[in-house]
């Protein structure tokens, strides 16, 4: 909840700087976009966060929400037509601010935004391990990072199983999480040596994930950085396939993210 209050803060500072004529004469408008879709854990658990700091009477805020869907649809054959779309929707809108959820949509945005909505301020959230240099040419940006704690997780899973030899580490390759295996490995070499083994997989089937998990010997670990895509799997359930995981896992699992329940 503290992330979206200070979300709030933000877009409320943004509308009071709007004009005072401006102000009394039109209803403030948000758009909202998110990387995915409705019917998402993650994405429903940020909606319901914007919605519960944002007032809800149509003649106090107009809310406009639109969904990039990239869990499902790849960029090269979605994104030019979900440029386009919002384009003719949005023709001659004029938003206060708009708020972006996660990676996808503010890198769909950043090269996009002066030709779609020029002159419009953007907040986002969920983005993970920001690359400050991104920025340097756009000032319209300004939120929030979130980082996972790898470091910390693999330190307090050796205190509380000392014993363990390997760890089995689980990732994909969405963008998402691309970026948060960069920096579990960074988060590793701060570490420094350590006698535990780390073995990653980031692109298979669910029967590769299977065999991978039956392998696993008494003195293993499993830790999941990402899961939301496997290959040759249509949908897109992350807590589906954290459960798969400890179902067939003959040792415990750790996350490193706390939206998806694995046990």
């Amino acid at each position: 909840m503290k992330m979206f209050g200070l979300l709030y803060q933000i877009i409320l500072l943004i509308i009071l700087l709007t004009p005072m004529v401006a102000r009394a004469e039109i209803v403030p408008k948000i758009l909202i976009l998110h990387s995915y879709s409705q019917q998402s854990e993650w994405t429903d658990g940020i909606m319901k966060g914007m919605m519960s700091v944002l007032p809800s009477a149509d003649d106090e805020i107009k809310i406009y929400t639109e969904y990039l869907d990239a869990q499902r649809i790849p960029k090269e054959e979605s994104w030019s037509i979900f440029e386009t779309y919002l384009k003719a929707k949005y023709r001659g809108e004029k938003f206060n601010v708009i708020l972006a959820s996660d990676d996808d949509i503010l890198d769909f945005l950043i090269p996009r935004y002066q030709n779609m909505f020029p002159d419009t301020p953007f907040v986002f959230c969920g983005i993970n391990n920001l690359d400050a240099s991104k920025f340097k040419n756009h000032n319209a940006f300004k939120g929030i990072s979130q980082e996972i704690d790898a470091r910390g997780t693999i330190e307090l899973a050796l205190k509380l199983l000392p014993d363990t030899e390997n760890f089995l580490v689980i990732s994909d390759r969405t963008s998402a999480g691309i970026k948060t295996t960069a920096k579990f490995k960074k988060d590793l070499k701060e570490l420094g040596q350590l006698k535990q083994k780390f073995h990653l997989i980031d692109d298979f089937t669910m029967q590769e994930l299977k065999a991978s998990l039956q392998a696993l010997g008494s003195h293993d670990l499993v830790l999941v950085l990402r899961i939301q895509k496997i290959k040759g799997i249509d949908e897109r359930v992350p807590t589906k396939f954290a459960k798969n995981i400890t179902d067939i896992a003959p040792v415990p699992a750790l996350k490193v993210w706390a939206n998806e329940n694995i046990v």
